[in-house]
């Protein structure tokens, strides 16, 4: 079996590790990959993983049995929807499952509308969340402060994850 596999993070290098194993695999590709993947297969540069079209033309071109997509940012491309419709089979989810965790504000509003216990939110302004933050009986002391800072979610979540608040 002929595997791409989407990504070049310590999570695509697990996946990756775990996929060289398998007696059914005949070739490892990961696309952009990382050092760690390239000892387990091919790594291919020049394509973004995001790139939908680019993705689906490249697997077609290898005759790719089986795309696994890792990170966030090509699931929330719709990256899957993509190869699906080429009828490439592909393991993640669609782009609307991808929702729930590239965007925090509909993750936030899945959960309340299913009462699912979950943090308070919705800020849109700086201003009142560094008020609320500061007015919080819930704040975290300077000395709790020094080990778990605050943080603070951009919806869509960017690759770079949360920003810290000192």
């Amino acid at each position: 079996m002929k595997v791409l596999l989407l990504g070049g993070g310590a999570q695509e290098h697990a996946l990756g590790w775990k996929l060289a194993r398998s007696p059914l695999l005949t070739s490892l590709t990961s696309l952009p990959g990382n050092p760690g993947l390239a000892e387990l297969g091919q790594v291919v540069e020049g394509i973004s993983a995001s790139d939908a079209g680019a993705v689906a033309a490249f697997a077609r071109q290898q005759e790719t049995d089986l795309v696994v997509v890792g990170p966030e940012a090509p699931l929330a491309a719709g990256v899957v929807d993509a190869l699906l419709r080429q009828g490439v089979k592909t393991f993640g989810p669609a782009r609307s499952a991808a929702r729930l965790e590239s965007s925090k504000s509909f993750a936030k509003e899945i959960m309340e509308r299913a009462e699912v216990p979950t943090a308070r939110t919705g800020f849109e302004n700086r201003q009142p969340a560094v008020e609320h933050w500061r007015d919080s009986p819930d704040r975290l002391s300077k000395r709790q402060m020094a080990w778990q800072p605050a943080r603070a979610h951009r919806s869509p979540t960017p690759p770079s994850r949360p920003v810290s608040i000192p």
